[in-house]
């Protein structure tokens, strides 16, 4: 049985020998620090940065976790685990052959258990507020999570794009994922007619009544969001994939399709249409749904629009342009989980949420990575 000696504060490497199919093979993950770091096993992408058919699968296979590790999160290309302060081993058993020069190897290490300052101030704000309102604060290693995604998105460029951001997949309480992490002191979701809440893994409606009010209104709050630069992007951890007349995950509660993403079907199907910033549908801009998505929607001028599916475990995106004339900003409130025409299918758990200014290629790459390999498979 090979043994391979890692830890969670190295940076980025390649396997250092190759491992037969069917080989028992142990990682000792060592992690000296004082709080849950977590480990990434990541087949090294094609040239254009994503996967396909040809994609060797590398992380197929059966796991063991020693004490000291938990949470591994795996799809045939990728898995990560959280590894508690000291480490542990994880004994992989793969599915096909592995070449060394195609696996990544990648620690996470986060710092010692923060409190007041150690956190990024924006963070420490979201904290701040939850405290004072006597929310259910999430687990401390969610928190060293959570801090990292706010650093990755300004990394990236994106958090001071945004003027709501709402992260759903949380082990804080349902109060806690209320929150507008951009602005802790407004937009704080309500809850109508009790929408249920499961923990870290976001928000669904009985498909009747029941949403989520952003208490943002288009007309007279909007600050990075406009008329001819606007973006708008949702997750979900759980969807059902069957076709679902009307299944439009947002929207405004009087206009009639403003900004809206509805995925109806499976497939790219005209009754995938985008909305964002007009009165007219653009048909055929999504094409997929299932578990672990993503969708985004942006405008980028007065008549220019595109959009984006990426199914996140995969990393398998399709992106779709088209020309809509843009309308005014209206004076209407976005809702989530509904839109002004019905309620969105009731199997669906949305995770995350947000607002913006027009996002770039290399922005929708950063808030997946940040959202789902950084963040979203360590919970």
């Amino acid at each position: 049985m090979a043994t391979y000696n890692l830890n969670t504060t190295a940076s980025v490497d390649l396997l250092s020998s190759d491992i037969s199919a069917s080989q028992e093979t142990t990682f000792s993950i060592a992690n000296p620090l004082s709080n849950s770091s977590y480990f990434t096993f990541e087949t090294v992408r094609n040239s254009d940065g994503f996967y396909d058919s040809s994609s060797p699968k590398n992380m197929a296979g059966t796991y063991s976790l020693g004490a000291g590790l938990s949470g591994v999160v795996k799809s045939d290309y990728i898995a990560s685990v959280i590894v508690r302060p000291g480490g542990g081993d994880l004994t992989f058993t793969p599915d096909n052959y592995i070449s060394g020069s195609s696996l990544n190897l990648r620690g996470t290490s986060s710092p010692p258990a923060p409190t007041g300052t150690s956190f990024d101030a924006d963070y420490q704000a979201i904290l701040d507020y939850a405290t004072t309102q006597g929310y259910t604060l999430p687990s401390s290693g969610q928190q060293v999570l959570q801090n990292q995604l706010v650093v990755d998105l300004k990394d990236a460029g994106v958090w001071s794009k945004l003027d709501l951001f709402y992260v759903f997949a949380t082990d804080g309480d349902s109060d806690f994922a209320s929150i507008n992490w951009k602005d802790p002191n407004n937009f704080e979701c309500t809850e109508v007619n009790s929408p249920t809440f499961t923990s870290n893994q976001g928000w669904s409606t009985d498909g009747t009544s029941s949403y989520i009010n952003t208490n943002y209104n288009f007309s007279t709050d909007s600050n990075n969001y406009t008329q001819n630069d606007a973006g708008v992007f949702v997750g979900f951890s759980e969807m059902d994939t069957s076709n679902y007349s009307g299944d439009a995950f947002f929207g405004t509660l009087i206009t009639q399709r403003f900004t809206t993403i509805r995925v109806d079907q499976n497939s790219l199907s005209s009754f995938n249409r985008l909305w964002i910033n007009q009165s007219i549908q653009t048909d055929s801009m999504f094409n997929s749904k299932g578990d672990n998505h993503i969708y985004f929607g942006n405008r980028t001028s007065s008549s220019d629009i595109n959009s984006r599916t990426t199914q996140l475990s995969t990393n398998t995106t399709d992106t779709q342009t088209a020309t809509q004339t843009s309308i005014a900003l209206t004076n209407d409130t976005l809702a989530l989980l509904r839109w002004s025409s019905g309620f969105m299918n009731s199997l669906h758990k949305m995770s995350i949420f947000g607002l913006s200014s027009n996002l770039s290629s290399t922005e929708m790459d950063d808030i997946c990575t940040a959202w789902y390999t950084n963040y979203f498979t360590n919970l």
